[in-house]
């Protein structure tokens, strides 16, 4: 996947997001729930969504990526499991310091996000 600038606080990412799980889909072949996963374990990993960030609701994700609610929050779940992100009812979901983990902790299936690649978002 392409490298991003990493992305502001004032910054919607879900067009990036939806982009990238579009572009997962056709190439993996995977569906909604295991693309939103691994974008948003390459975009936190990559840098693309900094330490703090907060992502929109899970509501709002949901209506911009056109997926269900329950995509969204069983997505959110397993990046929460891996300690990428912070989810706190009232506060919202924050990215959290993803560059304390060791690389031991990735999953093979996600060692090609971190190489560089032929893939563009």
């Amino acid at each position: 996947m392409k490298q991003h600038a990493p992305i502001t606080d004032q910054t919607d990412p879900t067009p990036m997001l939806k982009k990238a799980m579009q572009r997962e889909m056709a190439i993996e072949g995977a569906t909604k729930r295991q693309a939103l996963r691994v974008v948003l374990i390459w975009a936190i990993n990559s840098g693309t969504l900094p330490a703090g960030f907060r992502l929109p609701t899970e509501t709002d994700l949901a209506r911009g990526l056109g997926v269900s609610i329950g995509t969204v929050q069983t997505a959110l779940g397993q990046v929460q499991d891996l300690g990428l992100i912070k989810r706190r009812r009232g506060d919202g979901t924050r990215v959290l310091d993803s560059s304390v983990l060791p690389s031991s902790i990735w999953p093979v299936s996600y060692t090609h996000l971190t190489l560089p690649t032929n893939r563009e978002v």
